[in-house]
């Protein structure tokens, strides 16, 4: 049989998702991340990989109206938990990051006290919004924690994009957001900002679901160590993978 036939018919037995370009439903923490993350993955594969950035809730009524992501990188594991209970996935949800919360200023505020800060009050904070992001339901936490709760403005972000850009502005006195957001190009000498401790607030356990067969690749890839080392830089910690 001639080379070219051959050829051919290899070709047709590809699947036919093999180099289709993807996009994916990335939850706005990890909008700086999925930047580096695409590119590798496009350098490795020659598959184009396309972002969408907004809440994770968000993501998550729209994947249920029919949206057409490929992957859903949330930014917590129960929204994920939500679409696979509806059977809306093709693979079970599984950890890539755990994210850390910050607390970030621009302006006059004591980030060095920031505990006796918050507690006093008469701040303007930003914070997203908690039934959406999961960020924000931390930051409500930490603000419960220290009865600050109530004592402090708050302005909320329809997600952490906005409430970060609400913070670097000057547009709040400052504001929770991921780790991941200070660490970016761009951000990293805007203001001061401190790691919120842990145990503060419920762990940020970060979970991918795959949507469509030709995102696949990608799906597998956020928890490789070519991907987990790229993650790192940006202050994530590492997954509690299930083997």
């Amino acid at each position: 049989m001639k080379k070219w036939l051959l050829g051919a018919l290899f070709a047709m037995a590809l699947p036919v998702y093999a180099a289709a370009d993807i996009t994916v439903a990335v939850a706005s923490n990890a909008q700086y991340v999925f930047g580096e993350l695409a590119q590798q993955y496009t350098k490795k594969t020659g598959q184009v990989v396309k972002g969408s950035f907004n809440a994770s809730g968000k993501f998550t009524t729209q994947i249920r109206n029919g949206a057409p992501y490929a992957v859903f990188m949330s930014a917590d594991t129960h929204f994920p938990d939500v679409l696979a209970k509806d059977k809306l996935v093709l693979e079970a949800p599984k950890e890539y990051a755990h994210g850390q919360l910050v607390l970030w200023s621009t302006q006059k505020f004591d980030v060095n006290n920031w505990r006796a800060a918050l507690a006093k009050g008469g701040h303007k904070l930003a914070i997203a919004n908690p039934d959406t992001a999961p960020y924000g339901r931390a930051a409500n936490q930490v603000l419960k924690g220290l009865g600050a709760e109530g004592k402090n403005q708050i302005v909320q972000g329809t997600n952490i994009g906005q409430t970060s850009q609400y913070i670097e502005s000057g547009v709040v006195d400052a504001g929770f957001t991921a780790k991941s957001v200070v660490l970016a190009d761009g951000m990293k000498n805007r203001g001061k900002w401190v790691e919120i401790p842990a145990n503060l607030y419920d762990p940020i356990a970060q979970s991918v679901v795959l949507l469509k067969p030709e995102g696949k690749g990608f799906y597998d890839f956020l928890t490789t160590a070519e991907a987990q080392n790229i993650m790192k830089k940006y202050g994530y910690g590492k997954p509690n993978v299930k083997k």
